[in-house]
C-alpha cells in the first residue's frame, strides 16, 4: 500500500479494525506500507501483528485514536519502522493503555506515538509529537527474575494474544519450536536510532509497565482494572511487578538449555527528547523526558532539550553488575556521550532515583541545575558519574566542536566560568531530611573536574544534610572532604563496589 491517504478509518474499541494491519502474515518480506496518509482513524495509524520483514516507511498518522504504531504480540520481529511521522495520538480504549494507566496517575492519558513489545525490530528516523508517552516499550516476558547471568534460559519473552496459538500450530508453518516462538524480547537489543520526540504530555521515552496480554475481556477497562487486581485486565500496564530489560547478544536457533548470553548495549544514536510537559507525576516515573527499568542504553549524540521533566532511572531487576560490560562501568542503568542538555533557564536534566547515571564528553547550558532528587526518593541511589563534561563553553573546543557549537552564540544561555558550579544540583529535597538513605548513599562523582576551565581530579560530591545548605555547588550538596568510598545503594554482586574508583572483576 502506498501513497494512499485513509480518513476516519479503523473501529474504535475492537481488535483487529485498523486502518492499516498486517494480520498473522508470517513472513511478509516485501511488503510494505510506504507514504500514506491515516488521519482521524479511530482506531491506531499501522498495525504489524503476527508479522516479520515488514517495512512501515515515511508514513504520516495526524490525530489517530490509541496507540499509533502498534506491534501487537510482542512477536513481531525483522519489521522496519523508519522515517514516520506521528502527531497527536489520541485516547482509545481498544486497550487499557489506550485510555490510561489506572494504578499510575489518576486516569491520564497514557497513549503512546510508537508502541514496541519486541525489540528485534529497527526503529529509525521516526518523529512522534504531541503523544502522551512517546515511545513506549514493554515486553512479554516469563520471569520476574531478568538477569543477563540467570540459568533461566529461554524465560524472558512469551507471546501475546492470538499469536501465541496461531504460530504454536504447525499448521501456520511455525510451530512450537520455531525460533519465533522461542524470543526473549526481554534479553534482545534493538535498533533504535535518529528518532525524534518532542512535546510529549507525561514521557517521552518509556521503558517499563508490564502488560501480561494484548487483548483481554475488561475493554474499555474505564475502572477498576489496575495492577491492584491482578489478573483483572491483562493490557494495563503495572509497575509494581515489572519486567527489566537487560540486552544480550545469544543464538535464537539454539535450544533456550544450550544458550549462552553476553551482555550488550543499546546503542541510541542521534536521538532528540525536546519540549516535554511539565508533567507533574512522578510516581513510577511517567513525568521524564527519559524513564527505564533496565535496558543498557547509550545515548549517543543525543539532545535533551526544554523538558519540563528531566530523565530518571529505576534499578529494580536490573543487573548493575553487568553494565560493567555494557557500558563499561558496574553499576549504572544508562549512558551519555557525546550529548547536550539545554533548557531556558528552569529545567533540570535527571532526576536522580534508584539508577545510576553515566555521563561522558557531554554538554549542559540553560539549566536552572543539572540534577535534582525525584520527589518519592530517600537517596537510596546509585548516583551520576560525569567523566570529561561540563558546562557548554567550559571546554576550550567546545567553540569548535559541531555537535554543540551550533548552540553556542546566544542560542541558549551559558553558565559563567567560576570556581565553583553553582547549578551542579538541588538536592534540597524534603523528602531525603534525616533519611539514613540520603546520608549514606546519595552521591554525584565527577572524575576530572568540569572542563579546562575547572579542573578538580576526582571529586565526590555528597549530601550536605542542612537541605539549604549551598557552598557554590547548590542547595543540600557539599564536596566531600573524605576519601572515596562506596556510596551505591546496589552494589555489584552486592559486596563489590562499582562505578566510583573500584569496577568490576
Amino acid at each position: 500500500v502506498e501513497n494512499a491517504e485513509l480518513d476516519r478509518m479503523g473501529q474504535g474499541m475492537l481488535m483487529g479494525r485498523y486502518p492499516l494491519h498486517f494480520h498473522l502474515a508470517g513472513d511478509a518480506s516485501g511488503s510494505y506500507v510506504r507514504r500514506n496518509s491515516v488521519r482521524r482513524s479511530l482506531n491506531r495509524c499501522v498495525t504489524l501483528h503476527g508479522t516479520f520483514g515488514a517495512d512501515v516507511d515515511g508514513n504520516v498518522c495526524l490525530d489517530t485514536h490509541g496507540h499509533s504504531l502498534y506491534l501487537e504480540d510482542g512477536i513481531e520481529a525483522g519489521n522496519r519502522i523508519v522515517d514516520n511521522l506521528v502527531i497527536r495520538p489520541l485516547v482509545s480504549a481498544t486497550v487499557c493503555s489506550d485510555f490510561h494507566d489506572m494504578d499510575w496517575a489518576g486516569n491520564r492519558p497514557s497513549v503512546s506515538g510508537i508502541w514496541i513489545t519486541n525489540p528485534n525490530n529497527t526503529f529509525e528516523g521516526n518523529a512522534v509529537v504531541g503523544a502522551a508517552f512517546g515511545v513506549w516499550f514493554t515486553f512479554p516476558t516469563n520471569h520476574e527474575e531478568h538477569t543477563p547471568f540467570s540459568d533461566h534460559r529461554g524465560g524472558f519473552g512469551g507471546v501475546f494474544g492470538a499469536s501465541r496459538a496461531y504460530f504454536a500450530d504447525p499448521a501456520s508453518g511455525y510451530g512450537p519450536s520455531s525460533w519465533v516462538n522461542r524470543q526473549e524480547q526481554a534479553r534482545t537489543p534493538t535498533v533504535f536510532r535518529n528518532n525524534t520526540i518532542k512535546g510529549s504530555l507525561r514521557n517521552g521515552l518509556f521503558i517499563d509497565g508490564l502488560v501480561t496480554d494484548s487483548d483481554d475481556g475488561k475493554i474499555p477497562c474505564l475502572s477498576g482494572a489496575g495492577h491492584q487486581q491482578p489478573g483483572e485486565c491483562g493490557t494495563c500496564p503495572g509497575t509494581a511487578d515489572t519486567f527489566s530489560w537487560n540486552p544480550t547478544t545469544f543464538d535464537i536457533n539454539l535450544e533456550p538449555s544450550a544458550r549462552s548470553y553476553t551482555p550488550t548495549p543499546n546503542l541510541f544514536d542521534d536521538i532528540v527528547i525536546a519540549y516535554g510537559a511539565k508533567s507533574v507525576d512522578d510516581f513510577s516515573g511517567v513525568g521524564s523526558s527519559y524513564w527505564a527499568s533496565g535496558g543498557a542504553v547509550v545515548f549517543d549524540r543525543a539532545i535533551f532539550a526544554f523538558n519540563g521533566n528531566g530523565a530518571s532511572l529505576d534499578n529494580r531487576a536490573v543487573d548493575w553488575c553487568a553494565a560493567h560490560f555494557t557500558l563499561g562501568v558496574g553499576g549504572y542503568t544508562a549512558k551519555w556521550t557525546n550529548s547536550l542538555f539545554i533548557g531556558q533557564g528552569d529545567e533540570r536534566a535527571i532526576k536522580i532515583y534508584d539508577g545510576g547515571f553515566l555521563i561522558q564528553d557531554s554538554r549542559w547550558a540553560g539549566l536552572e541545575y543539572l540534577a535534582e532528587m525525584r520527589s518519592v526518593s530517600d537517596g537510596n541511589t546509585n548516583g551520576a558519574q560525569l567523566t570529561r563534561s561540563g558546562p557548554l563553553g567550559w571546554f576550550d573546543a567546545d567553540s569548535s566542536n559541531d555537535l554543540f557549537n551550533w548552540a553556542m552564540g546566544g542560542r541558549v544561555k551559558l553558565q559563567p566560568k567560576s570556581d565553583t558550579l553553582p547549578n551542579l544540583a538541588d538536592w534540597s529535597s524534603e523528602r531525603i531530611v534525616g533519611k539514613w538513605q540520603s546520608q549514606k548513599h546519595l552521591h554525584m562523582v565527577a572524575t576530572d573536574g568540569f572542563g579546562d576551565h575547572l579542573q578538580l581530579g576526582y571529586t565526590e560530591f555528597v549530601y550536605a544534610e542542612d537541605r539549604f545548605k549551598d557552598e557554590g555547588w547548590g542547595p543540600g550538596i557539599k564536596k566531600s572532604t573524605a576519601a572515596p568510598s562506596c556510596r551505591m545503594w546496589l552494589q555489584c554482586g552486592w559486596t563489590v563496589w562499582c562505578g566510583t574508583g573500584v569496577d568490576c572483576q
